[in-house]
């Protein structure tokens, strides 16, 4: 983000094992859409996130980890200032690796395998950037999932507005085949399917209404 192309222009930010299903808008009259959904939550992202930006995690502040993340050329320019802080050190992935590593020890007292998120990191400087912050839910479809989705599958997650699907391996058994290299079962699928798309719909009304009240 840090060379002529990326500070002129608008970015995203996409994961490589992920497919999209719908067409998604990623921008809006140059300003950058705030996607969130109700599934992630890592507390280990948060408190890494929250002692390198030196902030207070809003309450009603969702996931950012959607596979995907926009930012606009002065949200990339804002990122940049907000990870170095005050200091003159020039920005480029040494130092802020090194501040990243800092807060992940300042922050964390249980230590696992996964203790940042540039997802959540970025999304909470898009938070502080923009006084009239607000985030759009969205769907996906990314735990479980076992095998490469058919056309009949996709579009069934098409028709219930699931945006994306990624292919991720949650197994480390090294004889377990590879997601792409094998087919979903559609039992399978019915049954991951309409489990994640009733508890994003209980999750999504549950926020709405905390966040009404709150």
């Amino acid at each position: 983000m840090n060379n002529k192309i990326c500070q002129t222009n608008n970015l995203i930010l996409w994961d490589a094992d992920t497919l999209i299903l719908k067409k998604i808008n990623f921008f809006n009259d140059n300003y950058s859409i705030n996607y969130s959904n109700v599934f992630e939550y890592h507390r280990s992202y948060f408190l890494t996130s929250q002692k390198l930006l030196n902030i207070k995690i809003p309450i009603n502040y969702l996931s950012s980890i959607n596979q995907f993340i926009a930012i606009n050329s002065k949200e990339n320019k804002f990122i940049k200032s907000k990870l170095m802080g005050i200091s003159n050190q020039k920005v480029n992935a040494n130092n802020i690796s090194q501040k990243i590593f800092k807060s992940i020890f300042l922050g964390n007292i249980n230590f696992n395998h996964s203790m940042f998120s540039e997802y959540e990191t970025i999304g909470l400087c898009k938070y502080l950037k923009n006084p009239n912050f607000k985030q759009k839910i969205i769907f996906f479809l990314r735990y479980k999932i076992s095998g490469k989705l058919s056309n009949f599958q996709k579009k069934i997650c098409i028709f219930f507005n699931c945006f994306h699907v990624s292919y991720e391996e949650h197994n480390n058994n090294k004889y377990k085949k590879k997601i792409l290299s094998k087919k979903q079962n559609f039992f399978s699928f019915i049954k991951i399917f309409f489990k994640q798309y009733v508890k994003y719909n209980g999750r999504k009304i549950k926020y709405l209404f905390t966040y009404k009240f709150n």
